[in-house]
């Protein structure tokens, strides 16, 4: 997937988990995530992968807060190796 374009031609509850990852930190936008929470079906996982090089905890706390307002729920943000993965 490159764009919201791409996701929009998924139906909804499809995905059973979705692996979304980025080259540059704060790549995932608000209308992806709410794209991807569609997609996926009620108890789906998603892991998101941003490279870690220029990020700061404000880039964590931004993409914690809209994961959450697009309504994922048990977030989990892990910064190790050279990546974020949530």
């Amino acid at each position: 997937m490159n764009d919201d374009t791409d996701l929009k031609s998924y139906a909804n509850d499809t995905a059973d988990g979705i692996i979304s990852i980025a080259n540059v930190s704060g790549a995932h936008s608000q209308d992806q995530l709410f794209e991807l929470i569609r997609i996926l079906k009620p108890g789906g996982s998603l892991v998101v992968n941003e490279p870690l090089a220029g990020r700061t905890s404000q880039h964590s706390m931004q993409l914690s807060s809209s994961l959450t307002l697009a309504g994922f729920t048990n977030i989990s943000i892990n910064s190790t190796g050279e990546f974020t993965e949530v």
